[in-house]
């Protein structure tokens, strides 16, 4: 029985130079085995529900964003594997990828080539990939928002008008922070991604820059008047 190493991969943005390094690792290492039984396959998904497979070099379409992507190199003979497996982490599949081989200087040498790989490959953010960090957020920007409203309509609160505008603009911050934090910041921040298409990337950019653009011209600017009103 061989020897194993497994790891995880997130919080990482693969671009195409990125993925191609990874591709390097598999058909230099099928060479250097230069064993018939020897096999380099991959399998690559795309968000459109196409499937692309195959054991020559991967071309990345760039007019098709990617939902995942399998690299995997075996010989039964050998007892050597490797595989890299990377996924949009939809219904939490994992990414990350194993070595296994009976040589463990060999295993250690070609998982330090992958990681150095990974290692390279541009960072995700990991506060809003997270899961539960992006709760955690989500719930200090929901204290944000409704205090201040409050504080707006703190002066207007006696009068029905004030308070029925009050209660509308909650139901509306409420509803707002739902459709922002929820789903679409998961899509927007997955623990591992793709950023290989022409058109997500335009569209991922924009979306993140629009994000920035409000917490940092309205929230910001909101847990400062919070801050310097209520508590200083």
């Amino acid at each position: 029985m061989g020897i194993e190493k497994r790891e995880q991969i997130k919080y990482k943005i693969f671009h195409e130079q990125d993925i191609n390094q990874l591709m390097d690792v598999f058909f230099s290492t099928e060479k250097e085995l230069g064993h018939e039984e020897t096999e380099v396959i991959y399998t690559i998904q795309f968000k459109d529900g196409t499937i692309d497979s195959g054991s020559d070099r991967l071309t990345i379409d760039r007019n098709r964003s990617i939902q995942s992507i399998v690299f995997s190199l075996t010989n039964k003979s050998l007892h050597t594997s490797i595989s890299v497996n990377l996924h949009v982490d939809i219904m939490r599949t994992r990414s990350g990828y194993e070595v296994e081989g009976n040589d463990q200087e060999w295993m250690k040498e070609k998982s330090t080539k992958i990681q150095n790989i990974i290692d390279d490959t541009p960072k995700q953010n990991r506060y809003l990939s997270n899961p539960v960090l992006r709760t955690a957020i989500s719930i200090l920007l929901i204290i944000v928002i409704f205090s201040s409203i409050f504080l707006l309509f703190e002066n207007y609160l006696s009068n029905p008008i004030g308070f029925l505008g009050m209660v509308v603009t909650l139901i509306w911050a409420h509803f707002w922070t739902g459709r922002l934090l929820g789903p679409p910041l998961g899509d927007l921040y997955p623990k591992v991604d793709f950023d290989t298409s022409i058109s997500r990337e335009n569209k991922k950019k924009k979306q993140r820059a629009f994000l920035k653009l409000i917490v940092t011209c309205f929230l910001i600017p909101l847990l400062i008047k919070f801050i310097v009103e209520r508590i200083i």
